[in-house]
């Protein structure tokens, strides 16, 4: 669907202006291209056979651990960060004053109703899938990126990881991405089901020739920041939506436009692992950090592989009047033919020293498995340490998961926020999602809803953190109490209570809400109050009926004496 009608010439001036667009993402791109295909070579990553591929460059591999290290990597991330049997992340709200969600009352449950909806929807779409491609072509290649289709005709919503290959993204000029591109093929028949009538003329005879799925057509993706295509023969903008983000389909066999739309939010979500320069928008992975060594291990390994054969499978030496032939061939199972004074045949020794050259692969492995953060990944998993206490196993796991603090923090904000926050406003637009209770509304207005990862690597990192915290507080506090306990005043003990329950990992559901806890409070004020006054009364007639006493005793005595 077309929003603007449009001239002939003002198509023909969009599609180049977009070609010329898509040149110089390609320019950009192909700098860093020739690196990351090294670093998905070797380590034989979306290597499918396929020949149009640029990733499918045979290289012989003769140690696997770099790529046991990656994957170990990858499924640590998603079985820790975002596994299907976890609820691996919240929702939290603020308003402009930064009041939390626990203190506006009907909000937590609102937002946990949300959250269970998104989970049940990413696990029963190609989400954690398509994510986990999207972490291995970050952690080897540097770029992963993630397409969310909003699928409205159908009601549904489709994630897509996007072969780095066919895509070229540019950036705003604060760094963040705002331009994606992408190549793409489709059959007649797919193409028609998408496009209908708006194809060209070819494409939709080729659809009711019957030769539906005979030939593919390519086509190109592109999503950038609407107002940006200025034509300087038409002396104006070719805006293509009242959207923030403009969406255009060009076909290259009709040199035409066959969709014309747009987004609120960017549709693709790139995550890069490390930010080298600004000259361009794609990131450098940690397997293109470590080409140098992995190359030297593989040589070495190699070197170890064939010196073993030939300690185990020597090279044979035999008289020429076996055969005559000639060379020498020190393969192993090798056979030379000599001339030899003797007609006993001998085998080729090995001067190679296997031990040494054993001791040079492991330190490499070592090395290789410790930089990809693999060995953190190992520690996470050991749940006992028979050498050492709990307590020290607990620290080390501390200590080693903050050094993934940085990457955590690029996952999160490049991937898991935005993707939360459109397939959230996807299904709100849908109609899947109730509207927002009115008062949090109010009591939100100009806040923000916050996305914070709940899996078992972020909750030991902050556990690790926040618990420290109030245990290092807790201890000044109470050398501050000794010397003089009036400053406990000081103090909120419900908050310290909570924080440190939460930094234990204690699940919310089983910390009451703050507007609870205040209700249990009034009414055990109250409770107290009664029982005061009930004691007083107790006391008021103990002390009247004494009096009384006091009076009857004295009366008495005046009967008793009258002269008294």
């Amino acid at each position: 669907m077309k929003l603007f009608v449009r001239t002939t010439q003002e198509e023909a001036i969009i599609s180049n202006l977009l070609l010329n667009k898509f040149s110089t993402l390609k320019t950009i791109r192909d700098t860093t291209l020739d690196k990351r295909i090294e670093a998905a070579k070797v380590v034989s990553h979306r290597n499918t056979g396929n020949s149009d591929s640029i990733w499918n460059n045979e290289y012989p591999i003769f140690n696997t651990l770099p790529k046991k290290a990656i994957m170990t990597v990858c499924n640590g991330l998603m079985g820790h960060v975002m596994s299907p049997s976890l609820n691996w992340f919240r929702f939290n709200s603020i308003n402009k004053n930064f009041y939390p969600t626990d203190k506006i009352a009907g909000a937590s449950d609102y937002l946990e109703n949300v959250q269970q909806s998104l989970l049940q929807l990413f696990s029963v779409t190609s989400f954690y899938s398509s994510v986990k491609m999207v972490i291995l072509d970050t952690i080897i290649q540097g770029t992963g990126i993630l397409l969310t289709i909003d699928d409205q005709d159908h009601g549904k919503i489709h994630y897509k990881c996007v072969d780095p290959q066919f895509a070229y993204i540019g950036e705003d000029a604060y760094e963040q991405v705002d331009t994606v591109f992408r190549e793409f093929s489709l059959t007649a028949l797919q193409a028609y089901n998408l496009y209908g009538d708006e194809l060209p003329k070819s494409i939709i005879e080729s659809y009711k020739s019957g030769n539906q799925d005979a030939t593919k057509f390519k086509f190109l993706d592109c999503v950038y920041p609407e107002g940006i295509l200025y034509s300087p023969l038409l002396n104006k903008s070719l805006n293509v939506t009242i959207q923030k983000y403009a969406h255009v389909v060009y076909c290259y066999e009709g040199n035409c436009l066959v969709q014309e739309s747009g987004y609120d939010e960017l549709p693709y979500h790139i995550f890069r692992y490390r930010r080298e320069t600004t000259e361009h928008a794609y990131g450098v992975g940690i397997v293109m950090d470590l080409l140098p060594d992995i190359y030297k291990l593989q040589d070495f390994s190699r070197t170890m592989q064939t010196g073993s054969q030939r300690q185990s499978e020597p090279a044979m030496f035999f008289p020429y009047a076996w055969q005559a032939d000639g060379g020498v061939n020190n393969n192993p199972r090798s056979t030379n033919y000599v001339d030899m004074n003797s007609g006993t045949p001998y085998s080729l020794a090995s001067t190679l020293r296997l031990d040494s050259l054993a001791g040079v692969i492991a330190k490499l492995e070592d090395y290789i498995y410790e930089a990809t953060n693999a060995k953190l990944f190992d520690i996470l998993m050991r749940t006992a340490d028979v050498q050492q206490t709990a307590t020290w196993v607990n620290e080390i796991k501390g200590e080693s998961l903050v050094l993934m603090a940085s990457t955590m923090d690029t996952l999160q904000q490049e991937i898991i926020i935005p993707v939360v926050m459109r397939t959230y406003n996807i299904l709100r637009r849908m109609g899947y999602i109730p509207p927002i209770p009115e008062q949090l509304k109010q009591t939100a207005k100009y806040g923000q809803i916050k996305i914070e990862l709940e899996g078992p690597l972020i909750k030991r990192m902050r556990s690790f953190m926040q618990a420290n915290g109030i245990i290092h507080g807790l201890n000044f506090i109470a050398s501050v109490l000794k010397i003089n306990p009036n400053t406990s005043v000081n103090f909120d003990w419900d908050e310290i209570a909570r924080g440190g329950a939460t930094a234990q990992g204690l699940p919310q559901n089983m910390i009451k809400e703050d507007a609870d806890v205040q209700k249990i409070k009034e009414q055990q004020l109250q409770l107290e109050k009664q029982q005061q006054e009930r004691q007083q009364m107790v006391e008021m007639s103990e002390i009247a009926k004494n009096t009384g006493n006091i009076n009857l005793d004295h009366m008495n005595n005046m009967e008793a004496n009258p002269g008294a």
